[in-house]
């Protein structure tokens, strides 16, 4: 499947869960936090899971192993972007593994822009 075709799909099925037509919502298990002006609240997809796609050799010889997110930006509209996001081992949102077309809501780092972020950096991360 083309990557436009999935993000032609994954859109409409967003669209559908916004206008209530009988898909029920999990709700997020922490509070929002206040968003000030400068920050970019985001509402994203998750369109793509790399598990174990980053290797980091420590120098005692130990090596880390981290798993990359690929977010498809859904709101604000207009934007044409995937977020790509870092962590160590399976990725979660507090106890809930994030898996395939989760939707989920973060505040984007001022400088989001300079390459991967880790999911440390992406703040009020929860499922939407």
């Amino acid at each position: 499947m083309s990557l436009v075709l999935a993000r032609a799909l994954l859109a409409a099925l967003f669209g559908a869960l916004l206008s209530g037509c009988g898909a029920t919502r999990l709700p997020a298990r922490a509070a929002p936090q206040t968003v000030t002006e400068d920050e970019n609240t985001i509402v994203a997809v998750v369109v793509e899971l790399k598990l174990r796609a980053h290797e980091e050799q420590l120098p005692d010889g130990s090596v880390h192993l981290f798993s990359v997110v690929a977010f498809d930006v859904v709101r604000p509209k207009g934007w044409r972007t995937l977020i790509l996001a870092q962590v160590n081992g399976h990725p979660r949102i507090d106890s809930r593994p994030l898996l395939l077309g989760n939707v989920v809501t973060f505040v984007l780092p001022k400088n989001w822009r300079g390459g991967e972020l880790s999911f440390s950096e992406l703040r009020s991360l929860a499922f939407y």
